[in-house]
């Protein structure tokens, strides 16, 4: 009987594009999205997700950084509906810079998903407080509500 390889804990910071992609990609309308069922969505798509890491060489390639790119390394979790793309730091946090639907994205990213190890972070603990994220989330419906009646 093999052992199952021990999960970590990572601490997750979310970016307020990444909150408004996600409100843009929801599947279904949430009678009332708080900060907490962001936080949950991303939580559990990190830990439930196929997970697709690029080191530093494979990013300064596909961005044309030289020797002076960074030390940073990128990290996608993908479920069927979404995919969260990370920035991992330096002290081992992932910053959430972008949520995608699943399905828009490129065949070779869907080819390369089977290859995909399981996400190696069960203990997932998001930084931002739920009025920081909720404060983004009125801000998103304010202006959605006007482009709405702009038109």
């Amino acid at each position: 009987m093999a052992a199952t390889p021990r999960k970590s804990k990572v601490r997750i910071i979310l970016t307020r594009h990444a909150v408004e992609r996600l409100l843009e990609r929801k599947p279904r309308e949430y009678r009332k999205v708080s900060g907490e069922i962001i936080a949950n969505i991303i939580e559990n798509v990190i830990r439930s997700g196929k997970c697709l890491e690029r080191g530093n060489e494979d990013v300064e390639k596909a961005e044309g950084l030289g020797a002076a790119g960074g030390e940073r390394a990128d990290v996608r979790f993908s479920t069927k509906n979404y995919t969260v793309c990370c920035r991992k730091t330096t002290d081992d946090k992932l910053i959430v810079t972008t949520v995608i639907n699943t399905e828009e994205m490129s065949d070779a990213y869907k080819r390369a998903l089977r290859y995909a190890k399981e996400s190696p972070f069960d203990d997932i603990i998001v930084m931002n407080p739920p009025r920081q994220i909720e404060k983004w989330v009125r801000a998103y419906q304010r202006k959605s509500a006007e482009r709405r009646n702009a038109d």
